[in-house]
């Protein structure tokens, strides 16, 4: 599913330690060029990332990658920061195809249309086959651009029956089969 030409636009919900990070980091390791926005700067840490943490240093990342591989982390927080990470993400890609990580997506995106330079990126962003993988805690903090939009959507443990029953209504799925426990999962595509 990840290997489509006209690119892969993938959302990962569930709460913390339900085993999303142990899945995207799973298919990082499939990527020979990667770029993704960190808030909590864990890929510089644990995946070995370049860390870049001004705007300017992640600039000057990509241009030193040019096409070739390479891993880049932009440590970043605010709404502005990942405007300008969505801008140039899209730009390195239009080189040559990479994988675009985009964390914690509730801090940076409204649950509306898909705004900004993320919305450039997952609308008009996919015709040069990227990979662009979301992470977000609850269902209701995906943003409709996204959610309707996704290649696929892979599904972690929600832990209250509200946010359950919210995923399962948006998806067409039975409540039952929305994962309760850690490390289980559920992957779902609008065509099974």
């Amino acid at each position: 599913m990840l290997d489509r030409p006209d690119g892969v636009l993938a959302i990962l919900i569930g709460v913390s330690r339900s085993g999303k990070s142990v899945y995207l980091k799973s298919i990082i390791e499939t990527f020979g060029r990667v770029v993704a926005f960190d808030p909590k700067g864990e890929y510089v840490q644990e995946q070995g990332f370049k860390g870049c943490y001004t705007r300017e240093q992640l600039l000057t990342a990509l241009v030193k990658a040019g096409n070739g591989p390479a891993r880049i982390a932009f440590v970043a927080i605010d709404k502005p920061d990942f405007d300008f990470f969505c801008a140039a993400a899209k730009k390195w890609n239009e080189v040559a195809r990479c994988g675009i990580v985009c964390e914690e997506l509730a801090n940076t995106t409204n649950t509306g249309k898909a705004t900004g330079k993320w919305g450039v990126l997952v609308s008009q962003g996919l015709a040069a086959g990227p990979v662009i993988i979301g992470t977000v805690q609850r269902g209701q903090e995906v943003d409709k651009s996204v959610m309707n939009n996704a290649t696929y959507v892979h599904i972690t443990r929600h832990s209250t029956q509200r946010d359950r029953k919210y995923i399962a209504e948006q998806l067409g799925i039975a409540i039952e089969d929305v994962p309760e426990k850690p490390l289980h999962f559920l992957q779902w595509t609008s065509y099974r």
